[in-house]
């Protein structure tokens, strides 16, 4: 009889341990799944809108880490900020480090939006409903586009990171795949500029006035450029500072070899920019005199 009780009492319980799992899976009711969002083009739309999201509100300067805002113009010899709370104070006196909130913050956001972005890559194409090739297709290269820059802003803060490619790896993936090492710096500029190429021969030169603010070849080739001049420059340019700075493997994250041929390369990406756009799409900043006159 006690036999009988403990094997009913067992049986019990994994029933309700399988209930319970069962009750746990499910999705809440106010969640989409992915095959629900990219089912037709509002809800998709809204995930894209989710990948803009992440683009840092650079002129924020006072709270870094709140929706993105930066600590630069503090931290740089443009300004400096009185209020004892602003994020630029520790960085101009080196006491900040990988656990402060705020490079967390930059790290975990950027990724969030390179995360969303190939997810939205990998789906749209999947959208069959109150939308045509040609709009997936600029979709597609707006997606491509931010991914892009969300990496130059963590290579711009955090030097050589780490490249995830067109892989969407699964929330619980185990750990020996999330640790990936760094790539190279040279790596994440030929991705970087690579992209950025990609998105911009399907992204409009204008946006009309339904789509304003929404990414355009312009911005793309734009970010272009910049990457490569960072990557021109002696913080990356052959700076033997960072000699030691290698994966475990021993791979060099810093190319140690200077090159003036990437200098000629980002000069010839914003010579390319303004002979394309400038006058007409984008125009240099013009201040004119108290007569009226303009005054280069």
């Amino acid at each position: 009889m006690k036999f009988n009780y403990i094997g009913i009492v067992a049986l019990a319980f994994i029933c309700t341990f399988s209930s319970c799992k069962k009750f746990l899976d499910q999705v809440p009711d106010d969640r989409l799944t992915l095959d629900e969002t990219f089912k037709n083009r509002a809800t998709a739309e809204k995930f894209l809108a989710n990948v803009y999201s992440m683009i840092p509100r650079e002129w924020s300067q006072r709270f870094v880490g709140n929706s993105n805002s930066g600590p630069w113009t503090g931290a740089s010899d443009e300004g400096e900020y009185l209020w004892g709370f602003v994020e630029s104070n520790p960085m101009n006196i080196g006491a900040w480090d990988a656990g402060s909130g705020f490079t967390r913050a930059f790290w975990r956001d950027f990724y969030r939006g390179v995360r969303s972005a190939t997810i939205f890559i990998a789906n749209i194409d999947g959208v069959t409903n109150d939308i045509n090739d040609e709009q997936k297709k600029r979709y597609k290269a707006e997606a491509r586009a931010l991914r892009a820059m969300y990496y130059f802003y963590l290579t711009r803060i955090y030097g050589p990171v780490v490249l995830l490619g067109d892989e969407v790896i699964p929330v619980d993936a185990p750990a020996s795949t999330i640790n990936m090492p760094r790539s190279s710096m040279d790596e994440c500029v030929e991705f970087i500029v690579s992209e950025l190429d990609v998105a911009a021969a399907d992204l409009p030169v204008r946006s009309d006035d339904q789509n304003i603010s929404r990414i355009t070849k312009g911005i793309a080739l734009a970010f272009k450029a910049r990457t490569l001049l960072q990557a021109a420059s002696p913080l990356y340019n052959g700076n033997t500072d960072y000699a030691t700075l290698k994966n475990k493997d021993g791979k060099q994250l810093i190319n140690q070899t200077y090159s003036a041929a990437k200098w000629e390369r980002a000069a010839n990406a914003y010579k390319a920019f303004i002979d394309q756009f400038v006058p007409g799409t984008y125009n240099l900043y013009r201040k004119n005199d108290g007569n009226g006159n303009f005054s280069p």
